[in-house]
């Protein structure tokens, strides 16, 4: 499944996509982790993203 992100995305936690998730970015890989979270590949980066922050393609 792939998502585009919506909304800039900044995270302190490692596990978390960064800054580095910018409106319109692609994420590819996406799993359902739970209700609240996606796990994904960024810039060859496999980190969680909030649900709410993309749009499924």
């Amino acid at each position: 499944m792939r998502a585009r992100a919506l909304y800039d995305f900044n995270s302190d936690c490692e596990e978390e996509l960064s800054i580095q998730v910018p409106v319109g970015d692609i994420l590819t890989n996406v799993e359902s982790i739970d209700e609240e979270w996606f796990l994904a590949d960024l810039r060859g980066r496999r980190a969680l993203v909030p649900k709410n922050y993309v749009q499924v393609l």
